[in-house]
């Protein structure tokens, strides 16, 4: 009986002793990560940063020497997007103002005060300014014609995957030079080996698979006869700023292996 009491006891003063501690710290969570800025309108799709500046770029066919002044340019772009997103807050503050006032001209029907804010908000953000200092700069390095090609080119990269170069039109581009019987054997042994490659490295993004169908280019150009390489080089170059509708041209399936003979009794 006394056993069952001093139990009882000792059960009794450790709740009392638990309840009397104070209660746990609670866990400290790291701080949520400052938002996003919203620095590109929602409708302006394609492309961005230096991975748009660098796509455009290569549809202008810089020499070497343009090549080097781009390089230089697209650093001091960088620079000035890392300094544009120092101050975050700040930038944040004056991007949801616009925001709001976009959101009051819109309810009121005001079309043409939303446009006008649109644009505005567009310059506030880092990239689109640094975007516009970046091809003042390079427009002073273009000839003439890459000027013209320049502004084709910026309106292609909004819708980048309509404007790519694509394996059907290196194959379109030969075929239509007129090929030999012995070329067009050749041709279809470039493009087996392709498919192959495809099949075993298939690319990871876009600018991987316009890589693997430049390379396909240059495979196909020693297929072809020395007096038509130009005409083939010209129609890529011309298909690289403006290529046609992939059909109804489209690469060939793998030649099918025929079945062996039923084997005789």
């Amino acid at each position: 009986m006394m056993r069952r009491v001093s139990l009882l006891i000792v059960g009794v003063m450790g709740v009392i002793s638990a309840a009397a501690q104070p209660p746990p710290p609670p866990v400290a969570r790291p701080p949520a990560p400052p938002p996003r800025l919203a620095t590109r309108p929602a409708e302006d799709s394609g492309l961005q940063g230096e991975a748009k500046l660098r796509w455009i770029c290569k549809r202008l066919q810089l020499n070497e020497q343009q090549t080097q002044q781009m390089e230089a340019l697209i650093a001091a772009f960088n620079a000035e997007m890392a300094e544009g997103q120092k101050d975050r807050t700040d930038m944040l503050r004056k991007l949801q103002e616009r925001s709001a006032e976009i959101q009051a001209a819109r309810e009121q029907g005001n079309e043409a005060l939303v446009e006008k804010l649109r644009a505005e908000l567009r310059e506030l953000s880092p990239d689109v300014r640094a975007e516009k200092d970046f091809f003042e700069a390079l427009v002073q390095v273009l000839t003439e014609p890459q000027k013209t090609r320049l502004a084709q080119v910026r309106e292609l990269a909004k819708n980048p995957q309509s404007a790519t170069l694509r394996p059907v039109h290196v194959l379109r581009a030969a075929r239509e030079l007129g090929l030999t019987p012995d070329q067009d054997r050749r041709l279809e042994e470039v493009l087996d080996s392709f498919r192959k490659s495809l099949m075993v490295d298939r690319p990871k993004d876009q600018a991987a698979l316009e890589e693997r169908t430049e390379q396909l280019g240059r495979d196909v150009r020693p297929v072809l006869a020395p007096d038509k390489v130009a005409r083939f080089d010209e129609k890529l170059s011309e298909w690289r700023i403006n290529p046609p509708p992939p059909h109804p041209a489209q690469l060939p399936a793998p030649a099918a292996v025929p079945p062996e003979p039923p084997k005789q009794p």
